[in-house]
């Protein structure tokens, strides 16, 4: 699916299912703290879409799907920085795009589109 064709509809229904993380589809919460390791991961293989802003509602067996948490209006600019850091750790840099997609209660998330590149040696983390 093109990137620029997603909705918050669409969003909203893929919650919904919670075995719909694979290898080129991950949730991922507000914390963005292993975002570096994600996109690498995603760049080595297949790419994929990584979408920020939602959290898992418990873990392992006891995994009941998701819910939105996302960023307020005004958090924007914070958010895609803190994108842009952790994509500039990952050597060589990937190609990422990215899409703010906004609810009815002005909350947005972010889509992290990861593009596979075939290169002669594996995307690493920086350091």
């Amino acid at each position: 699916m093109i990137l620029e064709s997603w909705t918050i509809d669409i969003l909203d229904e893929l919650i919904q299912h919670p075995e719909i993380e694979n290898e080129t589809f991950d949730f991922k919460e507000r914390q963005m703290g292993q975002l570096a390791q994600d996109i690498c991961a995603m760049a080595n293989t297949n790419g994929g879409v990584l979408t920020l802003g939602i959290a898992q509602m418990g873990s392992g067996r006891n995994m009941q799907g998701f819910k939105k948490d996302g960023w307020n209006k005004g958090e924007e600019d914070a958010v895609n920085k803190t994108i842009s850091d952790h994509v500039y750790k990952v050597q060589p840099i990937p190609k990422v795009r990215t899409l703010p997609l906004r609810d009815k209660n002005n909350k947005f998330f972010m889509l992290v589109r990861v593009d596979p590149i075939i290169m002669d040696r594996p995307h690493v983390i920086s350091g």
